[in-house]
């Protein structure tokens, strides 16, 4: 049996959200997915290794504005019983890929923690 690919390199929808958005000044907010989205910056070379072992197709970059992205899509980290492993979510960056997670979900399973350089 072929392993299946799924191609990331696609546009994402332009979000619609009108509120307030992430950025390092304000450090946290609430998204369009309903939880408190934060970030953090760590090397994601292995988070990368792993989205192209599971399958995934697309390139990693960093954005103008240093959001950290795989294909078209934000790097976040989740809960996977909430966003599982390679679930879409939409934040207040747009539309994000769940490809990693943090001992912050077991507390905050709601969180979402985005991926950037700042």
């Amino acid at each position: 049996m072929a392993e299946e690919t799924v191609d990331l390199n696609v546009s994402t929808k332009n979000s619609s959200w009108t509120g307030q958005v992430l950025n390092s000044y304000v450090g946290a907010v609430y998204g369009p997915s309903g939880g408190k989205e934060v970030y953090y910056n760590m090397n994601m070379s292995q988070v990368v290794a792993n989205l192209k072992s599971a399958g995934y197709e697309g390139d990693y970059w960093v954005r103008d504005d240093g959001v950290k992205m795989f294909g078209s899509y934000v790097m976040v980290a989740a809960c996977y019983s909430v966003h599982p492993y390679g679930s879409f979510v939409e934040t207040t960056l747009g539309t994000a890929i769940v490809c990693d997670t943090g001992t912050f979900a077991y507390s905050y399973p709601q969180m979402l923690d985005v991926a950037v350089t700042w």
